[in-house]
This record gives structure tokens, sequence and C-alpha cells, in this order.
């Protein structure tokens, strides 16, 4: 269950930065907000290393902050997943499901700036440049800038 709910974390984050920022899912509130508690329990019971559960935190918070969202609504699912204590063997695994999460995670962030460099170099051999702003002019809540290309 951990691991699944941070795959599924970790897969969100990725998917989440290429577009304009959706409404969170119902279901994601229950999931998100069970994570967030759990990590914070595990650490103050001293059942996982604080480090691990601030990394899992904002891990958590960077997929919901990539979508619109009730924070009332979340916080009401924090706190009914914090009423529950977590055991050490639980908080083990969610440990290990939180490093896999976070290494994937790194592991796309890794492809995606390899891939942005390549671009970035394709586009220097090509000659391309970015256009030469010239001025730029604003009207209203407008603003329009012209280029020298």
């Amino acid at each position: 269950m951990q691991k699944t709910l941070l795959a599924c974390a970790a897969g969100m984050l990725a998917t989440a930065c290429a577009t304009a920022r959706p409404s969170l899912p119902e279901d994601d509130y229950a999931f998100l907000g069970f994570g967030l508690a759990k990590a914070a329990g595990c650490a103050q019971q001293g059942h996982m290393p604080p480090e691990l559960a601030a990394r899992g935190r904002n891990l958590v918070l960077s997929v919901i902050n990539a979508h619109t969202y009730d924070r009332w609504k979340l916080q009401r699912h924090v706190e009914l997943a914090a009423q529950s204590p977590s055991s050490p063997e639980f908080c083990r695994q969610m440990g290990q499901g939180l490093e896999e999460a976070l290494a994937q995670a790194q592991t796309r962030v890794t492809a995606q700036a390899r891939e942005g460099q390549v671009g970035l170099q394709l586009r220097e051999k090509a000659g391309w440049a970015p256009p030469q702003i010239r001025y730029c002019n604003r009207v209203g809540s407008q603003t329009v800038c012209s280029s020298a290309d």
C-alpha cells in the first residue's frame, strides 16, 4: 500500500509539471493526507529518520501543489489519519516505499535535465538563438513586446 502510494505520488509529480494545475481528484485527498500524516507520525515516534519523513513530505506536497485543491478537506484527511498510531513495521515499510519513490523522482528529474541539455546543444548547433527583444508596450493588462527577429 505504502509503495503504491509513493509511486503514484512520484508519477503524479512528473506529469503535473507539464500542464496547467488541474483539480486534485477526490480519491487523492485521503491517499495524500494519509501519506502526510503517517510520515510525520512515524518520525515523531522515532520509527523513521526525520530527514526521510521530511523528504517524503516534500514529495507529497509537490504533488498536492501541482493541483488546485480544497485545503480544509485535505486537512481533515490528515487529521483523521493522524489519529491512529503506526506500528514500527508499518513505518519501516513506509520508509522503504519513500526511498523508492524518491529515487524514482530523482531519476525522472535527472532524465529531464539531460533531455533539456541535449535540446539546448542541438539548438546551438543549428544556430538557433532566442529572439532579442527591442521594446515592450503595456496597454491595460496586456504587454506586447517586439523583437528584432
